[in-house]
């Protein structure tokens, strides 16, 4: 709704924030206004209008014109590049959604009988793999075909999560400085590998 209306959300627009404008007691923010007012309208409806909700975006000429001359400046070019490289770069993709490790970590820890939280290579696992019946991510089966020959490189019994030669860090390789595999970017390595999580 708000976004098929070019009026009131334009797609001249490089930002939000440039729509929404700078909060200070002189702008009134009347975009932002506006299309908060709409949604409030709009935000309960019966199932018939599910149709109309969904139905295409219908851009404004001019606008349309504005935004892909945009996406061919030498800036968007530049960016849209240093995206492609840094996409290829990337050794594996999570599937979790929008779903954080940590709050995946705590779903597998309650439906553990045990309680325990479960070690990053079993939650790598699940954070990484493309279906139930079908896994693409080669560290994945790799890492799978490691845990059935030795099971003990994934031991929680101890209260460890991660240590140095365990199951993931043999599959993915040296940690970034600073990081670990599977834990996000919080845990520090020195107080990971040196206790308990």
């Amino acid at each position: 709704m708000v976004a098929r209306n070019g009026c009131l959300c334009s797609l001249s627009f490089k930002g939000w924030r440039l729509l929404i404008g700078k909060k200070d007691r002189n702008n009134e923010q009347k975009n932002k206004q506006d299309v908060l007012k709409q949604v409030k309208m709009r935000f309960l409806y019966p199932a018939r209008m599910e149709k109309w909700i969904l139905r295409t975006i219908g851009v404004l000429d001019d606008q349309w014109v504005a935004l892909v001359n945009n996406w061919f400046t030498t800036q968007s070019q530049d960016i849209s590049e240093a995206n492609r490289i840094n996409c290829a770069k990337r050794k594996a993709t999570h599937t979790s959604g929008t779903k954080s490790f940590a709050q995946n970590r705590e779903d597998m820890r309650e439906q553990d009988p045990e309680k325990k939280y479960p070690h990053r290579a079993v939650l790598y696992i699940n954070t990484h793999k493309s279906n139930i019946t079908k896994n693409t991510n080669p560290h994945v089966v790799a890492l799978k075909e490691l845990l059935v020959q030795q099971p003990s490189l994934a031991d929680t019994s101890h209260g460890k999560v991660a240590w140095k030669g365990d199951a993931l860090s043999q599959i993915l390789g040296e940690e970034k400085p600073g990081h670990i595999h599977g834990l996000g970017l919080v845990p520090n390595p020195d107080q990971v590998f040196g206790g308990s999580t």
